[in-house]
């Protein structure tokens, strides 16, 4: 007997079976994409806690999905580095998702339906978006990691053929539905519901299911046709309901658990030691530093990010950068902070890891970044204003911050190719800088034209360099030591570099700024290029000291890793020896 709310798909109009279906996917994708995001990401990590004992030391729960970071008590040892200790997927969530992947295969062959194959789908794609990740950003591409991807794709493939109602033959048509029934979807709840740039990576989670769509739809008999009853409105309003209670929900558990955060965090900052407020900043000081970068799952509010600082003195290490990052579009002009407690390097862990640094005999530079500066650009002239006017908003805020958590170091901004020759906007930004921090203050300009063409350098106490100049194979530095010191001799300011860097891999010397490359790795030419560095600029008079590019605050790094990372690696060495015994 027909239902009136589900007919049967033969004696339905063929617009208004397509129609529900694609209005059931859009109003229940949210709570599927939520929870395919939660078993890739998170499941395990809960798993290993409740069952093994585990200690949790990352739980989030955001709009677009969870994350979770596990581990053995007392398993953290970054004197040991491991390779991957920044990723998220783990063996355990795999095994995981294979099941539930396999399981929904084995549903799906017996019984199409839409609903499970929008899950299939999901979860496939979150999974694939993960081995992605490993192979193209963390050059992570072994047999398991390519086997893993080939099988996510297979599921993401299965899951949207078995989306496909019946009675659509044309090739076109189905391309068109699965697009509009999971890709658009997707696509917006990517750009509305993620809180940065980088988390709405709508090209690892969006591209390939086009692809895979293409490849589902080929003409032929449909091995999955949704044969029985079609989506009803009850399913279809049902599915909104929970949709709308699944957000509000996260948002209040998101807010109890920043909450209890927080309290955490004002705890942990009340036991450590502060710097008395009229404690003097010296405007000039050598610096033998690093950069200390907040990397998943340690944020620089967390346990292990403090003590990953804290092993940083025995190597002679007396200075850190923290680098907290803001966002920036041209169309329109606007840079957002992002210091909330949801930062990876939010306020108060900044002001803790200062504090660290401070009692544990390091100064503090304060290097606020925005993402992709070298990228931004105007083609009229209100635009640069208004994006300007935007940006002393930025600086304002952490040269406040820089003040409170008395950095001995402030930096104003960097690597702003198409915006740093405008000197009369950055003096304007330098002096309201001022008022808000009394100490030194630098800018982190990019190697090569920039660096060598910035007139502000006299309203600044240091001139800054990235130094990522290439060095020919001979690891002659001459080139690049005649253009620093030109700048040095022309506006008589100390040189420090505000970051310089090495990724351990086959060609460094020639593009050092670049890890993403698949050359195999080279910790031994790595070491090379940094005694090369420090043999021609640690004893210069004119020369305040460096800052290497990068120790993350999870300690990742080791043998085995090919990105800038000198931890674990023999570069590590060169810095101990340099900083200890290098004569300054």
């Amino acid at each position: 007997m027909r239902s009136a709310t589900c007919p049967k798909l033969e004696h339905s109009p063929k617009s208004h079976l397509f129609l529900r279906a694609w209005l059931v996917c859009v109003a229940v994708s949210y709570p599927i994409f939520w929870l395919s995001d939660f078993l890739t990401r998170a499941l395990s990590a809960l798993v290993q806690v409740v069952f093994f004992g585990y200690h949790l030391g990352v739980f989030r729960v955001l709009p677009f999905g969870a994350y979770a970071w596990s581990a053995p008590p007392h398993n953290f040892d970054p004197l040991h580095p491991h390779p991957m200790a920044h990723l998220n997927l783990t063996p355990g969530s795999l095994v995981w998702i294979v099941l539930a992947c396999a399981a929904l295969v084995i549903i799906l062959s017996r019984k199409p339906h839409l609903l499970a194959g929008l899950f299939l789908a999901a979860l496939g794609n979150f999974a694939l978006a993960q081995q992605f990740a490993l192979i193209f950003y963390s050059h992570h591409a072994t047999l398991a990691t390519v086997i893993a991807a080939l099988f996510f794709l297979a599921a993401l493939c299965w899951g949207l053929r078995a989306m496909l109602p019946a009675g659509i033959e044309n090739y076109w048509s189905r391309i068109g539905f699965l697009l509009a029934a999971f890709v658009l979807p997707l696509s917006l709840l990517l750009l509305v519901l993620a809180r940065s740039p980088v988390q709405r990576n709508i090209l690892l989670l969006a591209i390939p299911p086009i692809g895979a769509a293409l490849l589902s739809s080929f003409s032929g008999r449909l091995r999955f046709q949704n044969t029985g009853a079609a989506p009803g409105w009850k399913l279809i309003v049902g599915g909104a309901i929970i949709s709308a209670l699944l957000f509000c929900g996260i948002r209040g558990a998101n807010y109890a658990l920043e909450q209890k955060r927080l309290s955490a965090a004002h705890a942990i900052l009340v036991s450590l030691p502060s710097v008395p407020a009229q404690t003097p900043y010296p405007k000039v000081f050598f610096q033998k530093g690093v950069n200390f970068t907040a990397e998943f799952p340690a944020t620089y509010d967390s346990a292990q990010g403090r003590r990953m600082l804290e092993l940083l003195p025995p190597y002679g290490i007396d200075s850190v950068a923290l680098v907290p990052y803001g966002w920036s579009t041209s169309h329109p002009p606007r840079v957002r902070i992002s210091s909330g407690a949801g930062s990876w390097e939010n306020d108060l862990g900044i002001e803790e890891l200062a504090r660290v640094a401070h009692a544990r005999g390091m100064k503090v530079f304060l290097k606020p970044a925005v993402w992709l500066a070298y990228n931004i650009q105007f083609s009229n002239a209100q635009d640069r204003r208004d994006w300007f006017q935007q940006y002393s908003l930025f600086v304002e805020h952490y040269a406040q911050l820089a003040a409170r958590i008395h950095a001995d170091l402030f930096s104003v901004g960097g690597e702003f190719e198409h915006l740093s020759q405008d000197d009369a906007e950055w003096r304007r930004v330098i002096a309201q800088a001022r008022k808000w921090y009394p100490g030194p203050m630098v800018y982190a300009a990019n190697f090569g034209s920039e660096f060598e063409h910035i007139q502000f350098w006299d309203a600044l106490d240091y001139v800054g360099l990235q130094e990522y100049y290439p060095l020919p194979d001979n690891l002659s530095t001459q080139s690049m030591l005649a253009r620093i010191k030109a700048v040095e001799e022309r506006f008589h300011r100390p040189v420090i570099f505000t970051e310089v860097g090495f990724p351990s891999q086959a060609g460094a010397n020639r593009r050092p700024w670049d890890d993403g490359s698949h050359a195999s790795v080279s910790v031994e030419l790595q070491r090379e290029c940094y005694e090369a560095i420090f043999r021609t600029f640690f004893k210069q008079p004119w020369f305040e000291g460096m800052y290497w590019w990068k120790i993350g605050s999870n300690g990742y790094g080791g043998p085995q890793d090919s990105s800038h990372t000198p931890w674990g690696k023999p570069a590590m060495e060169v810095i101990q020896q340099w900083y200890l015994r290098g004569g300054r």
